[in-house]
């Protein structure tokens, strides 16, 4: 099967970097993971999320280029890549699927105290975007595996990307566009996707909301990256974050230019590791 050959290129490729995989856990989340032991304040684990409609194959540029000591946890979100479906796709149901597969592999309960609240916790490490045809699932899973599960996605990720040829060559090598578009030709993972729009544009919204009431909001240094004519053209960053993060809190922003689009860190791996670098090298001091 193609999602088999997918998830073998994928395994292979993030073992060659020193990426452990483990499947965990009842709901089968599989993840990637290096060096969790050695985590600390100074070196904290850097938890790889990837976006839609990608897999943690996306990391294979940027995982070479960061610290050799830094810690990784690169998990396969619930019914994308390599994992299984989950009952419901909602963020907060996301978050505590990936946080749990994380304690599992680094069962410390003192590391945890940060995420003593899910519902922040699942603020801190997940995060989609929403689009309304794919918050109709039943229409938009019709209607996408008409025209195929592996042509919409590689179609898609080519109109977010940039144009920088460079940059367009880096995101299609090893490759990537087959690997994603054969995940997606999983029915599971198609309508899995679908329901995290769903969600988006329903629980996830009503939950932020509430958030906003009680002045939920993050607490510890963030460092943002993004593409200036893609995400930097429509928001005023870090401005448009002022009202997710604490005051006071420590901000870096970073806009990749040069006609890098939506998936920097295939795009400009290089620029973007030099930033996550400079940034972990910024918390260890100040820890």
């Amino acid at each position: 099967m193609a999602s088999t050959s997918a998830l073998k290129i994928q395994d292979d490729k993030l073992s060659s970097l020193g990426l452990n995989k483990m499947v965990v856990n009842k709901e089968q989340v599989t993840t990637y993971s290096r060096a969790l032991g050695v985590a600390s304040e100074k070196n904290p684990i850097l938890v790889l999320i990837h976006g839609y409609p990608e897999s943690a194959f996306m990391w294979r540029h940027l995982v070479p280029l960061l610290p050799s000591n830094a810690p990784i946890f690169a998990p396969d979100l619930p019914g994308y890549g390599g994992s299984a479906v989950i009952e419901k796709n909602d963020k907060l149901s996301v978050g505590n699927v990936v946080l749990s597969a994380l304690k599992t592999e680094v069962p410390t309960s003192v590391q945890w105290q940060h995420y003593a609240s899910p519902l922040t916790a699942a603020k801190e490490v997940t995060g989609y975007f929403h689009w309304p045809l794919l918050a109709n699932v039943d229409l938009a899973t019709r209607m996408i595996t008409a025209f195929g599960g592996s042509n919409w996605c590689q179609e898609m990720i080519l109109r977010w990307a940039g144009d920088n040829p460079e940059g367009l060559s880096s995101l299609k090598s090893d490759d990537a566009l087959t690997v994603y578009g054969a995940f997606f030709d999983q029915p599971h993972t198609l309508r899995a996707s679908c329901e995290d729009y769903k969600e988006g544009a329903t629980t996830d919204v009503e939950r932020a909301e509430q958030d906003q009431k009680e002045g939920k909001k993050i607490k510890i240094p963030t460092c943002l990256i993004y593409s200036e004519s893609y995400l930097g053209s429509r928001y005023k960053f870090p401005e448009v974050w002022n009202d997710w993060i604490e005051e006071g809190v420590d901000v870096q922003h970073h806009g990749l230019g040069n006609g890098m689009g939506h998936f920097g860190v295939e795009e400009a791996p290089e620029e973007s590791a030099n930033v996550i670098g400079t940034w972990l090298a910024r918390l260890g001091e100040k820890s």
